[in-house]
């Protein structure tokens, strides 16, 4: 908004006072760039500096508060969102490590994963992370544990990446679920989106107020492989600024990531890890034996777990164990 002539004359004064009085701290405010004059930002009790950026042709919009006299506040940039529920700001500096912490346990939703530990599952309010291969069962067994918390009557949410939430739904019937059953009943909340509709900012302050307004109990984010693009310092900070968030809410996070050969992912895949409390690793047998896939904890923070490498197969019922020694031919219903 262009200033009055009464405004106009009053900074004009104030300029010529300081000239003619200070004439260092003149020469610093006509050099000032957040406002047309260079003089605003002095005589103002508040002053909100806001920026739309854009790279890599994805907009992100921030906010920063430069002063608020007589109030303390924060100062580094805060991304925030506008849509058709009003404007969301997404804070990055509570990261204070302050979380409560609970010995209750959530299932995993297999009775022999929950035996790997303890027969008990994670620990409430933790992170988790499956990674693996292509076609190593990583968007099944999480959907499992979204099943066994809509099952207890707990609400969740999945944070989908590659699939619609319809199809979504219709793969995992292939497997012995029915998801679309608790959408239906409001008890599962599916979010799907392209990692390149937004910038990481934006998808991380629409975590949140799906999160806020559906108050659930886990959370599900399937794959964090999909952010690949972005950079491993962006997609560390995401995910840690997510895990903080969830954990300050008490919510179990399980996080899916595709690991290929070798590239960028893997870098991703350490740097994230070093994050998680529970990191489970998913890998298919190799060509020609008929081992089907393999599971293996390989770290649960605060609790005993089993370190074997345990071989199970996906079915028309689920992923079911594999005794040693038996093979694939021995199991009905088996899918590819």
């Amino acid at each position: 908004m262009p200033l009055s002539e009464d405004e106009q004359r009053i900074l004009d004064e104030i300029e010529r006072s300081f000239y003619k009085h200070d004439p260092a701290f003149a020469r610093n405010v006509s050099t000032a760039t957040l406002t047309r004059q260079g003089l605003e930002e002095y005589v103002s009790d508040c002053v909100i500096f806001l920026d739309h950026r854009v790279t890599d042709q994805i907009s992100t919009r921030r906010l920063r508060v430069v002063k608020y006299r007589g109030s303390s506040h924060g100062t580094n940039e805060y991304p925030f969102l506008i849509d058709r529920r009003g404007i969301a700001v997404l804070p990055v500096t509570s990261l204070q490590l302050m979380h409560r912490t609970t010995s209750a346990r959530v299932p995993t939703g297999l009775d022999w994963l929950d035996d790997m530990f303890g027969g008990q599952g994670y620990f409430r309010g933790s992170s988790v992370l499956f990674s693996g291969g292509a076609g190593t069962a990583k968007t099944t067994l999480a959907a499992y544990f979204l099943d066994a918390a809509c099952r207890r009557g707990e609400r969740a949410i999945c944070f989908q990446f590659e699939e619609s939430p319809p199809q979504y739904a219709r793969n995992m019937r292939s497997v012995g679920l029915k998801l679309d059953h608790w959408v239906r009943k409001g008890l599962l909340r599916i979010h799907a989106a392209r990692p390149t509709l937004y910038g990481l900012e934006f998808h991380l302050a629409t975590m949140h107020r799906e999160v806020d307004e559906a108050a659930p109990s886990v959370v599900v984010v399937d794959p964090l492989s999909s952010f690949i693009g972005a950079s491993f310092d962006e997609v560390n900070s995401m995910v840690m600024r997510l895990i903080d968030y969830l954990k300050g809410k008490n919510i179990t996070a399980l996080f899916t990531h595709l690991t290929p050969g070798s590239g960028g992912s893997q870098e991703v895949e350490v740097g994230v890890s070093s994050l998680i409390d529970t990191w489970i690793l998913l890998r298919n047998s190799p060509p020609g034996e008929h081992g089907g896939r393999h599971l293996s904890i390989l770290k649960s923070r605060g609790m005993s777990h089993s370190s074997d490498r345990r071989a199970f197969e996906l079915t028309d019922k689920g992923p079911v164990l594999l005794p040693p020694g038996r093979t694939l031919q021995a199991i009905r219903g088996v899918r590819a």
